[in-house]
């Protein structure tokens, strides 16, 4: 039996010890067949397919003659499949196969439409066949019941340390028909954990979810009998056995042979795939399987594939003139011994169009492989990493490959348990956390067309890198000089050609806009700034926690540590409450005298390193204001706040580093407010920031390209009333302020820019 949260429990399924109940059949009872039924001989190639119920093979080998014959296999039962194969025990798939009037196959009708292919997969599987063993177990008792909640239906994560590999032990539940999760959250169903499960533990466990040891695994696997012949196949060269293996005569050291090719490899996959507290991370960092297939091949073939070590590429190409905004993927993928090459390609947020080539050898495969990257790029795949781009083709895009390396990882310093199920922030910390993620993502998703998941920030082209970023940006940079410079248009072009090649947009069918308009540089800009900052955070929570993004998480707890910043919540009956209030009453009296700030919420911020450097030398001191849009916060309470490259957050839409020139800039609340962008709830955030002024220089008029304060001067100050609507306050040194407090707002009378 399973336990749900340390409350131990009959091996059952999540939500109040429900068990799956299933009718008792006899062992190989044929499945019916529908009306439609057809026979023999109508062969597999061009139909979809699923397989379900106790076969005579297991499930993976059925699917993958399948797959070779030319057949599409599916995970579940819609209206649109062609064929249900349904072994003894069908379940819920074959009452909707019925109730749909799809074809219903039972296995010989499968091995007659395959025909040869079948005779020949048979000839093979013969001398691995052996009678199932059953070890030397206690108990009927548990087995019992394990035997009826079985497998099917039910979604597993795997962690710790277990007897098998990782992989085989996913596959065995895959082929049961579980369902496999990289991460704990509240859907899931079942954990499977070994020794050192970790965090992975701590959570399930705090969720309730049903937590299996390994034994209770295998019983529950035993219920299916193509987990005997698993077992079997699993059992090749065994790293060692742990208690659910089976018994053998000899365990004598003669059988231990040295590792092929194969085994070496699949090992290496497994190896990378293991998380930060698992303490065996020595895998080589050349040896880089696992990455992620191609979504569209996955829904077509399923996922019995590996992208075989480093051989995938994801192409852009962006061409204003011609109306392309165009992608080419290419993939080798490896299955048992065969090997194909998998082209996708179309326009960027299109499916488009396939071809899968194959099965090869790896030469074959490697050479067809290559001779596509070299007709697209004009480079060969050899000499990558120094990539040239050539007109009128596709430039090679560092999108994250999602592999997990294992560079000599030292284990994780152990956490503290943290088996509650509920958060120790405080509430309005929680709803803060909440409300700023939601907003910085949504933005992302509007202005990207990308989703949040695991894996990151996903584009229709792969995950979004911190690399790729960054090679737009300083493409972006360029045109901006070339914009300032006077470049003409074809130039102008051809940069934005590239821009767009690098940071892939989905335009649809519509000509992509030519980079020749400052407020398409701003917010180009400002969109890969958020891009920036949600990656940065995005990687960090995964390489700390070895699960999945923090962006796709809904722990709070996860979202605050992420910004590595001490925020408190101040209670509103506090005396720092009430100074602060009186800061920002004061401050819109100095300013306009009017009081258009109604304060919400108040946090105390420190972000150490902002404190750490803050200058002691320069002084006059004064709380000042920033506001920024409601999306910005994410990155502006994890990094503080930058020095512009383009635009400011403070003042009207600039086309510049500001009025005061590239520094950053401070206003009074009733102006900071005012740029304060509004989010979902209604509210704003603008930042109470120290900010050593020291001898400021008053400007009335407005002077583009200041990089620094006047000779004798530590910061400029733009004159209310000159040319200057309203007091503002310009730093050059990121040393001269720090963030003291974050404050939620309302406006009177409204007036926010977006």
């Amino acid at each position: 039996g399973g336990r749900k949260g340390g409350g131990r429990k009959g091996g059952g399924r999540k939500g109040g010890g429900k068990k799956a109940t299933k009718k008792a059949a006899p062992k190989k009872k044929p499945a019916k067949k529908s009306k439609k039924s057809t026979s023999s001989g109508d062969g597999v190639e061009g139909k979809t397919f699923c397989v379900t119920g106790t076969l005579s093979k297991p499930r993976a080998k059925i699917q993958a003659l399948i797959i070779n014959a030319g057949g599409e296999v599916k995970s579940g039962v819609s209206k649109a499949l062609d064929v249900l194969v349904a072994g003894a025990d069908g379940g819920s798939k074959l009452a909707k196969a019925e109730s749909y009037g799809i074809e219903i196959w039972d296995e010989d009708q499968l091995m007659e439409n395959l025909g040869a292919d079948m005779e020949e997969e048979e000839e093979e599987a013969k001398p691995k066949k052996k009678p199932a063993k059953k070890p030397a177990k206690k108990p009927a008792k548990k087995s019992k019941k394990a035997a009826t909640n079985g497998i099917e239906g039910k979604t597993f994560c795997v962690s710790g340390t277990l007897s098998k590999p990782r992989s085989k032990i996913q596959a065995l539940i895959a082929s049961a028909g579980g369902v496999i999760k990289s991460g704990v959250s509240k859907s899931l169903d079942v954990l499977v954990a070994g020794t050192d499960a970790g965090s992975k533990l701590a959570k399930a466990e705090s969720y309730g979810i049903d937590i299996w040891d390994e034994d209770q695994l295998m019983e529950n696997l035993g219920g299916d009998e193509d987990m005997e012949e698993e077992e079997e196949e699993v059992k090749k060269p065994s790293k060692k056995r742990g208690r659910g293996a089976k018994a053998t005569t000899k365990a004598a050291p003669k059988k231990k042979k040295a590792k092929t090719k194969k085994e070496e490899d699949i090992e290496e996959m497994e190896e990378e795939e293991e998380e930060d507290d698992d303490d065996n991370g020595d895998a080589e960092e050349e040896k880089i399987e696992g990455r992620p297939i191609d979504r569209v091949y996955a829904s077509r073939f399923g996922t019995s594939c590996i992208v075989f070590k480093d051989w995938d590429c994801t192409l852009n190409q962006t061409n204003i003139e011609g109306n392309n905004n165009k992608y080419y993927i290419i993939q080798i993928l490896k299955d048992g011994s065969q090997y194909y090459v998998w082209n996708r390609w179309g326009r960027v947020g299109e499916d488009g169009q396939t071809k899968r080539h194959g099965p090869f050898d790896f030469e074959a495969a490697k050479k067809n492989f290559e001779k596509k990257f070299n007709d697209k790029t004009k480079n060969k795949w050899a000499n990558r990493k120094n990539f040239v781009t050539h007109t009128k083709k596709y430039t090679l895009i560092k999108m994250q490959a999602q592999v997990k390396k294992s560079p000599k990882k030292k284990p994780a310093p152990k956490k503290k348990s943290s088996s509650k199920a509920k958060s120790e922030l405080h509430p309005k910390l929680q709803d803060l956390m909440e409300y700023i993620y939601f907003e910085a993502t949504g933005q992302l998703q509007k202005s990207l067309n990308c989703s949040i998941t695991e894996d990151g920030i996903e584009t229709p082209l792969g995950v979004l890198s911190a690399e790729q970023v960054s090679i737009g940006s300083n493409v972006l940079e360029n045109a901006l000089n070339k914009f300032k410079a006077g470049a003409s248009n074809s130039t102008l072009k051809e940069l934005s050609n590239e821009y767009y090649t690098a940071v892939p947009h989905k335009f649809g069918r519509v000509r992509p806009p030519v980079l020749n308009d400052l407020t398409l540089f701003t917010k180009e800009f400002e969109l890969l700034e958020l891009m920036k900052d949600m990656v940065e955070v995005s990687d960090k929570s995964k390489e700390e926690s070895g699960g999945g993004s923090v962006l796709a998480s809904h722990d709070v707890d996860k979202q605050y540590e992420s910004l590595s910043n001490k925020i408190e919540y101040v209670e509103p009956d506090s005396e720092e409450f009430e100074k602060v209030k009186d800061e920002i009453y004061q401050s819109q009296e100095r300013s306009h005298g009017k009081q258009v700030v109604e304060v919400v919420n108040v946090y105390s911020v420190c972000r150490a390193e902002e404190r750490k450097r803050f200058t002691k030398r320069v002084k006059n001191h004064r709380m000042l204001y920033h506001g920024s849009r409601i999306a910005n916060w994410v990155g502006l309470l994890s990094r503080g706040i930058l020095l512009p490259k383009v635009v400011v957050s403070l003042g009207v839409h600039r086309t510049d580093g500001g009025w005061l020139g590239s520094g950053i800039y401070f206003g009074e609340a009733d102006t900071a407010s005012y740029y304060a962008g509004k989010g979902h709830k209604g509210t704003s955030f603008m930042l109470m920031a120290n900010v050593a002024l020291g001898k400021m220089k008053d400007m009335k008029k407005i002077t583009y390209g200041l990089k620094e304060p006047p000779k004798g001067f530590d910061s400029c100050h733009g004159v209310k009333g000159s040319e200057f609507a309203d007091d503002e306050y310009c730093v050059y040194k990121d040393d001269r302020q720090y963030m003291a407090y974050l404050v939620e707002l309302k406006r009177k009378g409204g007036g926010y820019v977006s």
